[in-house]
């Protein structure tokens, strides 16, 4: 792992940039799976070996492979419904256990002609089965299995037999304890790589930030009357220098949905960095006005993201009340979206974006308008891998 010594430069010689904090060392190459390892078992495939360049790959610890080719933010959605799944499962199997556990209980008192004691742990082992059927994790249904088979005093054969149903009951707690143990894993393992990967998007946001205030500041050289003139000699071998260090920097960013983005800006920066340095300061100006325009696009992903995700809740987990507040509160954060892609003059980008995403975001806006969060969902996923296609 090495600090960026591109963003050093940037500091020596006197950029606004300042030192870059330790959240911009670029992650480590992990020489076993030949990817970026940002967190444990979470990489950046950056070699397009496991799915696009830039894909956020998983290994989990049964050395099952799940790749995101659209990047952090689909990574980011995907964890967050594993987290709420298993979350909004472990009530219903906590109450199953404690239905179980005083069905155990009754047997130990149990007569054949209480009639109230028999009707009660009948009663707990439904209760318990009700819970958890229809799940698919085999812990789950192996429970199912026992309860149903426990369901009375009776056993098989129709004869009284409460030890044989405390038997059962010990059974089903032993596998619901079994799912309880396996969701606490799962779940911690999903707070770990959410955690790793709000680190790798919070250096790339600082990164492109960084970047941003420098070029912003650059950008005056061009904008201020009679000042463009005056990049020569020594100063142009400067400013030269402090774009191409902005180049490096944005080439750290390594993964989807930046990873094109800081592809092509640096890729401007450096044509500006050639004229500069060739005194033809003026044919810096499109280049310039590309990089201008880019650095909305960011911003624009990160707040989509943010609908997107709370859209999907409302999707995924009916149980999850989007009251009409909060629908609208989506709207006016979706119509802020689209106000910041108006800004945007992306005609002489090499893949122009904006208009795109906006007509996929005024379905989205259309859709939420219906109540159709599904549409709507759809549109606004639509709309953010517009902006970083696996292709691309």
């Amino acid at each position: 792992m090495t600090e960026l010594s591109p963003a050093e430069a940037i500091f020596t010689t006197g950029g606004p940039m300042g030192k870059v904090p330790s959240i911009l060392l670029q992650p480590p190459l992990d020489s076993d799976t030949g990817m970026y390892r940002v967190g444990e078992r979470i990489y950046i495939d950056e070699q397009g070996i496991h799915g696009a360049h830039g894909s956020i790959v998983t290994i989990g610890t049964d050395s099952r492979m799940t790749t995101y080719e659209h990047g952090m933010f689909d990574a980011l959605r995907s964890f967050e419904h594993v987290g709420h799944y298993y979350g909004s499962i472990e009530p219903s199997v906590n109450l199953a256990m404690h239905f179980s556990r005083s069905a155990l209980k009754a047997t130990w008192f149990a007569e054949v002609t209480d009639v109230a004691t028999l009707r009660g742990y009948e009663s707990m082992m439904a209760s318990a089965e009700k819970l958890v059927r229809g799940r698919s994790h085999d812990d789950l249904v192996k429970a199912v299995e026992f309860l149903e088979r426990g369901g009375t005093m009776f056993d098989i054969v129709n004869r009284f037999n409460p030890m044989s149903r405390a038997t059962l009951c010990r059974f089903t707690m032993y596998r619901l304890d079994l799912y309880l143990q396996f969701t606490k894993t799962v779940r911690g393992e999903v707070d770990v790589l959410t955690a790793a990967l709000i680190e790798e998007l919070k250096r790339n946001m600082m990164i492109i930030m960084l970047v941003d205030r420098e070029i912003t500041e650059l950008s005056r050289w061009w904008i201020l009357d009679g000042k463009v003139e005056q990049i020569k000699g020594d100063q142009a071998m400067r400013m030269a220098k402090r774009l191409n260090v902005c180049a490096d920097t944005l080439d750290q960013v390594i993964a989807r949905p930046f990873r094109q983005l800081c592809y092509r800006m640096a890729r401007d920066v450096r044509a500006m960095s050639i004229s500069v340095e060739n005194e033809s300061a003026l044919e810096a100006m499109d280049p310039l006005r590309r990089v201008l325009n880019a650095q909305i696009l960011p911003e624009v992903l990160i707040d989509l993201h943010g609908v997107t995700t709370l859209t999907s809740m409302g999707v995924r987990w009916p149980q999850v009340d989007i009251c009409e507040i909060e629908t609208r509160l989506i709207v006016h954060k979706t119509r802020k979206v689209i106000q910041s892609l108006d800004l945007m003059n992306d005609d002489d980008f090499e893949r122009p974006v904006s208009i795109e995403m906006i007509h996929h975001l005024l379905e989205a806006v259309d859709a939420l308008g219906r109540s159709d969060l599904q549409a709507a969902k759809d549109a606004m996923v639509v709309a953010s891998h517009v902006a970083a296609p696996v292709a691309a």
